[in-house]
């Protein structure tokens, strides 16, 4: 299934992307659009939503700080 998706890539333009940048993406972007951490940890197969939240601190971070700056004050 890798090799597929790598095949797709290419002819996307993004033969430099790996599959798993996808994955990485993915998590990211519903971080971003406020998905709630237990239900991206569930969607990625982790153990537990602290998993995710190491892996994605940066996100969850930058995402606060984004959130923070559009508050009317």
């Amino acid at each position: 299934m890798s090799k597929q998706i790598k095949v797709y890539l290419t002819k996307a333009g993004l033969g430099k992307m790996r599959p798993h940048d996808l994955r990485h993406s993915l998590a990211s972007h519903l971080l971003k659009q406020g998905i709630d951490l237990k239900t991206v940890s569930e969607l990625l197969g982790h153990s537990t939503p602290l998993v995710t939240s190491l892996i994605y601190s940066h996100v969850l971070k930058s995402h606060a700080q984004e959130s923070i700056a559009k508050l009317p004050y």
